[in-house]
């Protein structure tokens, strides 16, 4: 019940921020009307990001409330999803809703299209850890997303890729994904087997330009176990000093066939690809548990992480039936989680 009024309290909030913008012109209109310097007044377009603040042609800086300042998944949503395009703004009706209230900086929920919810509403469904409750006394306070609550990701291929990356070893490519902010991460034993490899991290911008990124390669701490049979390896990414990354939750039981299901990974070198396709079913082969896809994956993709809606991992790809079309198997995440669990090590989805 609570999830439920969380929920519909959300949808509330947008219905406010729809009505507070249909009067508003097209897009086209890129100036700035101020009457009484109320914040509800202003549209504009997007010329900068910093951290979770936006700057507006004007040079206006308008904080995006109920955000982490400091949050990489903040910044990247932001570039991607507003940069460069005009935006309207609406003050929450529990704090000051004047522009010469506030000094270097407003506070206000950002719309980019008045059909859809804020900016702000957005980046926090996707990743309740991306939301900041400190700074506010508002209504979206009382309706921060619990950590249980399973919403669809709104741009689940960013939402991957920054979660994802590319394995490197003397045999070629691979892809692996994090499954805790300190690094911990998995891919396929048959990508990596030992500390022959590094990491690289994708660009953080909206397309990656198929480039490995020297600045982001990092090296392999450690591998904490790996299981041929199974075809896992855990193991640990060397983060820069107080570096944390973003990570997935993994799925504590099995989703339902029909599910659509995703994956992001490298198919013969092409690095930062994301396809989909649906999950067929759950088979045993030879003892090993696998989930059936019809994702188009090639290798390359082998190690990366095969995905729910909701962004759960669902399974680890592993393989394609190359006689067959449409028909690729994942490792079953299920019992990655009693190997997880076998080592006592935290992970997303606990």
């Amino acid at each position: 019940m609570k999830q439920f009024i969380i929920i519909a309290g959300i949808c509330l909030l947008g219905v406010i921020f729809y009505n507070n913008c249909s009067n508003e012109s097209d897009e086209e209109n890129d100036s700035i009307e101020l009457s009484g310097n109320n914040i509800d007044d202003i549209r504009e377009r997007v010329k900068d990001i910093d951290g979770n603040v936006i700057v507006l042609e004007s040079g206006l800086r308008v904080r995006v409330i109920g955000t982490l300042p400091n949050n990489k998944w903040v910044a990247t949503y932001l570039k991607a999803h507003v940069l460069g395009k005009v935006v309207s703004l609406v003050a929450d009706r529990q704090i000051q809703t004047h522009m010469e209230d506030y000094e270097s900086e407003i506070p206000a929920y950002v719309i980019v299209d008045r059909y859809k919810p804020s900016v702000n509403h957005s980046i926090v469904i996707d990743n309740p850890r991306a939301f900041d409750g400190a700074s506010l006394g508002d209504s979206l306070n009382d309706i921060r997303p619990a950590k249980r609550v399973h919403n669809n990701i709104t741009d689940l291929a960013m939402y991957m890729k920054m979660r994802s990356f590319i394995v490197q070893t003397d045999k070629g490519f691979g892809t692996g994904f994090f499954i805790n902010d300190d690094g911990l991460a998995l891919t396929n034993h048959h990508v990596l087997s030992d500390m022959n490899g590094k990491i690289c991290l994708y660009n953080d911008t909206e397309h990656d330009n198929n480039n490995l990124d020297a600045k982001k390669v990092r090296p392999v701490q450690k591998i904490i176990a790996t299981d041929s049979a199974l075809d896992i390896t855990v193991f640990k990414v060397q983060l820069l000093p107080d570096e944390k990354v973003d990570y997935f939750d993994l799925v504590d039981k099995h989703v339902a066939q029909g599910t659509r299901v995703a994956t992001y990974g490298n198919p013969g070198g092409l690095t930062a690809s994301f396809t989909t396709g649906d999950l067929s079913a759950y088979r045993n082969v030879s003892g090993q548990p696998l989930v059936q896809y019809s994702l188009a994956t090639n290798p390359g993709n082998s190690g990366g992480p095969v995905a729910d809606p909701s962004g759960r991992v669902v399974a680890v790809h592993s393989l394609g039936d190359k006689t067959q079309q449409n028909i690729n198997y994942g490792i079953d995440i299920l019992p990655v989680r009693k190997l997880l669990n076998k080592y006592q090590l935290k992970y997303g989805g606990l």
